[in-house]
């Protein structure tokens, strides 16, 4: 599995066993990229759900395109966006990005510390599928005094948190960012939509006034090293 065609699991959950409340809903995002060097024709999804997830709770929360969905009785769900005609990322990186977003409950009858894992197969028209990620989650009841781990970040990384986000979302600089750090927000076709300047190790960007959708972070160091970064985030209403 490689980024950018990934799988991210929302809440991530707490501590390495990412422990998540029994009757807690997941959200699911499957983000993915043309990164071969033609258009892709069609795009098609394949995510073989756990057997802890209940497929008749399943909803769709979230695409960047038209797509239909159809799920089998054996719990498999096959996203099939036709004709979509994603360009490859050389010739237009921002236009060559694609995601899909679901909700799903577990079922009622799941014991306390339960893992669900989800991972998803990604197909450009008739290429080999691009296998993501493993997301997992385990179900329990959650205890006072259990912190979020924090993974340390490379030194000239960014991450945002939370992807997806309602409302707003975090930036968090690596420590090759010195000094004052410019952080662009542009929409799926590249347009600017607001820039932030920053001297701390995080910016916090509001998208609670955008349509709900997939845009692009870009962070750019002012301090002469030349460190220009970018992110996907997913904002949702």
């Amino acid at each position: 599995a490689y980024d950018p065609n990934d799988k991210a699991a929302q809440p991530i959950g707490i501590g390495e066993e990412h422990l998540t409340a029994l009757g807690t809903n997941l959200l699911y995002t499957i983000r993915f990229q043309n990164t071969g060097n033609a258009t892709a024709h069609d795009v098609v999804l394949i995510d073989t759900l756990d057997a802890a997830l209940d497929p008749a709770t399943l909803r769709i929360a979230g695409s960047s395109h038209a797509h239909h969905a159809l799920v089998s009785e054996d719990g498999v769900v096959r996203f099939t966006f036709n004709n979509i005609m994603l360009p490859d990322s050389g010739t237009d990186m921002l236009a060559s990005n694609g995601y899909i977003t679901y909700k799903i409950d577990h079922r009622p009858e799941v014991e306390e510390g339960t893992r669900v894992e989800n991972t998803a197969a990604i197909y450009f028209d008739l290429n080999p599928p691009v296998i993501t990620n493993t997301t997992w989650n385990t179900l329990g009841t959650l205890s006072t005094g259990v912190e979020e781990k924090v993974i340390p970040l490379d030194d000239d990384a960014i991450t945002v948190f939370p992807n997806p986000a309602q409302g707003s979302t975090t930036v968090r600089f690596g420590n090759a960012f010195k000094g004052r750090v410019q952080v662009d927000l542009l929409d799926a076709t590249g347009r600017l939509i607001r820039t932030v300047n920053r001297r701390s190790d995080t910016v916090t960007i509001t998208g609670n006034d955008l349509p709900s959708g997939l845009y692009f972070l870009r962070a750019v160091s002012d301090d002469g090293n030349g460190i220009v970064r970018t992110a996907r985030v997913i904002f949702e209403r």
